[in-house]
């Protein structure tokens, strides 16, 4: 198994939200800048992605 950390943004709004995973803090921030205007809030959350190998 390997671990690989991701960002995941979390923007939403009155009745929709959007979630996008990122490999970096900064493309994370950067797609919150771009889509932030659509939506009333957002936050972006690490997490650890575990990858399964079956070698």
């Amino acid at each position: 198994m390997t671990n690989v950390e991701k960002y995941y943004l979390i923007l939403y709004g009155n009745y929709e939200y959007s979630v996008h995973k990122c490999n970096t803090l900064e493309d994370a921030k950067d797609i919150a800048e771009i889509l932030g205007i659509y939506y009333n809030s957002w936050f972006i959350v690490k997490g650890i992605e575990v990858l399964n190998s079956d070698d």
